[in-house]
């Protein structure tokens, strides 16, 4: 928190790259929080982001924690008033623990987007969407919940 009030007081300067924390709520083996984290840059209209992605709560047998890790391209081409959309296409590495084992890791793909609203110079509301398409279990035994995870979060943007 120290950082962000930090970051938005300091005068403007050439942004080197953006972090975002994003608190949400996943779609797999049911409803579960979720965050992510996410560091990139977009200088203009397209850029990249690396993305940390996870779900909490208690593992059961027929309910998951999963988690991922992705490389994104991010394209933002346009402003309207003080709201940027973007939208997003990525692939990582996606993995789904249950009580009695889990997937092991998968290769996966991620779509979505959605609207930065500018609060200041360095901080902006993030609202996103994301969609995930899981490909095939590298080292896993079982299946995953869903072949089609999804994601709605809403967190705080810092561009730095």
């Amino acid at each position: 928190m120290v950082l962000i009030v930090a970051v938005v007081l300091v005068p403007g300067s050439t942004q080197a790259a953006d972090l975002a924390v994003l608190p949400g709520l996943m779609a797999g083996s049911g409803p579960s929080p979720a965050f992510g984290v996410v560091i990139g840059h977009a200088p203009s209209v397209a850029g990249f982001e690396i993305e940390y992605l996870g779900t909490a709560g208690r593992k059961t047998v027929n309910r998951s924690v999963a988690g991922g890790i992705f490389g994104n391209l991010v394209v933002q081409p346009v402003m309207v008033g003080r709201i940027q959309p973007f939208a997003i296409l990525g692939f990582g590495m996606w993995g789904e623990t249950f009580e009695n084992g889990g997937t092991g890791e998968m290769s996966a793909k991620d779509i979505g987007g959605g609207i930065k609203v500018w609060l200041g110079e360095h901080l902006r509301l993030r609202l996103d969407y994301r969609l995930f398409l899981l490909g095939n279990a590298v080292d896993g035994s079982r299946l995953p919940s869903t072949t089609r995870p999804q994601r709605i979060s809403a967190g705080l943007h810092v561009a730095f």
